[in-house]
């Protein structure tokens, strides 16, 4: 349902960017929006929507914070090797990554073979 309000929506969006019909046929395009929005089924869904967001808010903070924790246990395991404080354990470091680039006189780069 609501990727249907979403179709309706851009493809109104799109119609009105696209057209040179002037202000009339916009304030008809714009009415249109308006009871389609004010469209109980419309409000009912988007309140749906919104619950279900608000209800995974949660969800999806915590996901984030385990994978942030696990990329900094793996950067703390094979960075410096030493122990992480309580600190370390909630801060990501990211560190550059330098390597030396080789080129011979035909402008190929070392490190692999061409062919």
């Amino acid at each position: 349902m609501l990727g249907k309000i979403a179709m309706l929506g851009a493809v109104g969006v799109g119609y009105v960017l696209g057209t040179r019909a002037g202000r009339e046929r916009y304030d008809q395009i714009s009415a249109g929006a308006r009871k389609l929005w004010n469209n109980p089924k419309v409000q009912d869904a988007a309140g749906k929507a919104t619950e279900a967001a608000k209800k995974q808010g949660p969800v999806i903070q915590d996901k984030t914070r385990e994978a942030a924790h696990k990329a900094t246990d793996h950067l703390g395991k094979s960075g410096s090797g030493g122990e992480t404080s309580q600190a370390d354990a909630n801060t990501v470091r990211v560190e550059p990554v330098t390597r030396s680039l080789s080129v011979d006189e035909d402008g190929n780069s070392g490190g692999g073979t061409h062919g």
